[in-house]
């Protein structure tokens, strides 16, 4: 008797279909964010946190930008 992982199984039977990303938007410095990335908001523009340097971030926050997860 084989047993199979039902994951296999599902895959075998509906095929691989990796999701696809949503977009949050792009950020003020032109970065297509993802709902999910982390991100620091001001009250009009907000910013990829990966891509900032550590002098951006701490510009940012003593501007009170807000640390937040992008999500629609």
């Amino acid at each position: 008797m084989d047993l199979e992982h039902p994951a296999i199984t599902r895959t075998l039977r509906t095929g691989y279909h990796k999701p696809t990303p949503q977009i949050y938007g792009v950020d003020f410095k032109g970065n297509t964010v993802f709902v999910g990335d982390e991100i620091l908001a001001t009250d009009r523009m907000f910013f990829l946190l990966s891509d900032l340097s550590d002098t951006e971030i701490q510009v940012l926050e003593e501007q009170h930008a807000i640390y937040a997860i992008a999500s629609k």
